[in-house]
């Protein structure tokens, strides 16, 4: 068998038992497959990833490294500053939405409500002005 098929197998038979290390029943199993007889099985060394991992040793006693911190998280680097706006996208379309009305005035005029009844023209008719919506 070659290592990785013995690696495949030790982790098979480890999920099988539902413990996270080998038990000591698939240690005797891969003795009795193992006739080769290789130092990193006699010592009890599992390679993982090309990690060598002593499974005498309890995990976690010498893994006191130190979490990250907010900074290093974010890593953002050089970032412009942006104003209030940009920082919220909801605020951000509400205000283009508005300036988009205030240019759609200048193109078509708005709805006017009749608050009197119609007496022609107030400011009078200019000849040389043409409103007219063409339809195609």
């Amino acid at each position: 068998m070659t290592t990785d098929e013995k690696i495949a197998l030790e982790l098979y038979s480890a999920t099988r038992k539902g413990k996270t290390g080998i038990s000591k029943s698939s240690d005797d199993d891969m003795d009795d497959v193992n006739s080769e007889g290789d130092d990193e099985s006699q010592q009890g060394a599992i390679i993982l990833d090309g990690n060598k991992m002593d499974s005498a040793e309890p995990e976690g006693e010498d893994d006191d490294k130190r979490g990250i911190t907010y900074q290093m998280f974010k890593n953002k680097g050089l970032a412009p500053k942006r104003n209030k706006d940009q920082r919220n996208p909801r605020v951000k379309h509400r205000h283009k939405f508005e300036k988009a009305k205030v240019r759609r005035k200048g193109q078509i005029r708005s709805i006017r409500t009749e608050t009197k009844r119609y007496s022609g023209e107030s400011s009078g008719i200019n000849m040389r002005v043409k409103k007219g919506v063409k339809i195609s």
